[in-house]
């Protein structure tokens, strides 16, 4: 195929461009604010490096384990880090105990903001 000197690419390549830099626009914005939030939500540093650690477990139960062909690791760093998110709710509840209750108080002799708006 051969081009026409009298015929301009640029309109073309520029609307191609556009195109091209918006569909990329919109998935990165997305995938930055979930990283974002996903950092929120963590409870520990996922990319720390690993170390070595020695632990006492029951016999009967680790033989099971590696008949079935279980990630130790992995398996014990799931259970910790919900037993870790666990105690860290506890502790926060724990902390901000007085001023929930003072909330709900308020709430139950004054109502919510939001009331008035309500339709059901």
């Amino acid at each position: 195929m051969e081009l026409r000197p009298e015929v301009s690419l640029e309109p073309l390549v520029r609307c191609i461009f556009q195109l091209y830099t918006s569909l990329m626009r919109i998935p990165y914005a997305h995938y930055t604010s979930t990283l974002r939030y996903a950092a929120m939500a963590q409870a520990y540093d996922h990319l720390a490096p690993k170390k070595p650690t020695n632990l006492s477990i029951n016999s009967s139960l680790l033989e099971k384990a590696r008949l079935l062909k279980l990630n130790l690791s992995a398996t014990l760093e799931i259970a910790l880090a919900e037993e870790v998110r666990k105690a860290e709710r506890t502790r926060w509840l724990e902390k901000n105990r007085n001023a929930i209750e003072a909330s709900n108080k308020l709430t139950e002799e004054k109502g919510l903001f939001s009331d008035s708006y309500r339709t059901i």
